[in-house]
């Protein structure tokens, strides 16, 4: 869970590969890698952060207003 209040950023890398890797369930990241030498054909880069805060649902007698405020 992320602590609330605190921003964190993430980078996700994508590869496009022309052929599967067949790698074995648990393998390390510099398997991953040397298995996709010579086989990345296009790849990307998504960039984003997060940030966690508490939101406080409305109590039963604001329902409909707090509905209707934030439609």
């Amino acid at each position: 869970m992320v602590p609330v209040g605190f921003a964190h950023k993430y980078t996700i890398k994508v590869f496009a590969l022309n052929r599967p890797l067949n790698l074995k369930p648990g393998y390390f990241y510099n398997e991953l890698l040397t298995a996709m030498t010579g086989k990345v054909i296009g790849e990307g880069t998504l960039y984003g952060v997060y940030d966690a805060y508490i939101v406080h649902p409305p109590k039963a007698d604001q329902s409909e207003s707090y509905i209707k405020a934030h439609e």
